[in-house]
């Protein structure tokens, strides 16, 4: 799958991501990254 791709689907669903140059890289240097995927529950 290029880079492209595999931004959209990481980044899909996201209010908030690392910065886009870091994620490039990130994807570029790994072929299979984790990430965090956090929730705050801080009420209405």
């Amino acid at each position: 799958m290029d880079l492209d791709k595999r931004e959209v689907l990481v980044a899909r669903g996201t209010v908030e991501i690392i910065q886009l140059s870091e994620l490039e890289r990130l994807l570029e240097e790994k072929e299979k990254p984790r990430g965090y995927w956090g929730f705050e529950c801080s009420g209405m």
